[in-house]
């Protein structure tokens, strides 16, 4: 079963709406059962098109030392963060050869590496990852 629970008692959404002699607070009941005889379940169809990645390397690299920079990262932090942000790169470029696609290479439009970098690798200025 589905329903809309009313959420927030003393905001008198229950009041105005629920059925206050409902102990599941509970506005309308709509089963799976009863959709089925109804015959609201419609079939879904995905039309599939290619999806192109590109990758500007000068630029990603740009980014990535600019990072490095604004975090004051040695060498060897450098080379971690490198090969954590490089295992995130190795999952997302095989897509286009998997799916049959080349390889193109190419500005990614609204790419924020160091907001990225921050999340996959949990560094964040002034904190250790």
């Amino acid at each position: 079963m589905t329903g809309t629970p009313v959420r927030n008692l003393a905001a008198a959404t229950f009041a105005l709406f629920g059925e206050e002699t409902d102990p599941d607070r509970v506005l309308y009941r709509y089963s799976v059962s009863r959709s089925l005889r109804d015959e609201a379940p419609v079939p879904v169809v995905l039309n599939t098109h290619p999806v192109v990645f590109w990758i500007n390397d000068r630029a990603l690299q740009a980014e990535l030392d600019q990072f490095a920079d604004d975090f004051d990262l040695d060498d060897p932090e450098r080379e971690t963060r490198s090969r954590k942000f490089g295992r995130l790169i190795s999952v997302r470029q095989p897509l286009p050869h998997r799916c049959g696609l080349p390889a193109h290479r190419g500005p990614l439009s609204g790419w924020r590496l160091p907001q990225r970098l921050q999340d996959v690798t949990g560094a964040r200025q002034g904190q250790d990852a």
